[in-house]
C-alpha cells in the first residue's frame, strides 16, 4: 500500500509556468512498487518529469517499508512544465502506481516562500 503525505505543488518563481511536487510517498507494503506516471487532470496542459534518486525513465521506484521524499533539494524531483495555476488553488492530480493503481487527489499550489523557500523545479 502507498501513502501520500503532505503532497504540495511549489510553483516556480516570477509567475513562470513551472513547479515541483513536494511531499512524501510511503510504501507500507513488503514489496517494491513503482510510480509510473503523474498527470495533472485539472488544469490541463502540464507535463511532468521524474528525476533523481531511484528515478528511471521518468518513473520512481518505491522500495518496500520505506518513505521517499520528493521536491527537497538534492533528492528526487517530480517537476512540472506548462502549469498555469494561481497560488492557493488546487490541481486535480492522478498518481499511477504499478501495484497500488491510481490515486487521484487535490493538490494545493503554493509560492516558493516561507517553509517552501528555496524549493523548486530542477528544470527551468
Amino acid at each position: 500500500a502507498i501513502q501520500l503525505r503532505a503532497i504540495t505543488i511549489v510553483k516556480g518563481g516570477a509567475g513562470l509556468p513551472i513547479g515541483t511536487f513536494v511531499g512524501t510517498f510511503v510504501n507500507t507494503g513488503t514489496e517494491p512498487d513503482v510510480l509510473r506516471s503523474v498527470s495533472i487532470d485539472d488544469p490541463k496542459g502540464a507535463s511532468t518529469n521524474v528525476t533523481g534518486t531511484n528515478a528511471v525513465a521518468s518513473t520512481l521506484l518505491l522500495p518496500p517499508t520505506t518513505s521517499t521524499q520528493v521536491g527537497y533539494q538534492g533528492t528526487t524531483h517530480i517537476d512540472l512544465r506548462g502549469l498555469t495555476i494561481d497560488p492557493t488553488a488546487y490541481a486535480t492530480v492522478t498518481f499511477t502506481f504499478a501495484k497500488a493503481g491510481q490515486v487521484t487527489i487535490p493538490v494545493m499550489a503554493v509560492q516558493p516562500v516561507g517553509i517552501y523557500s528555496g524549493l523548486g523545479p530542477i528544470t527551468s
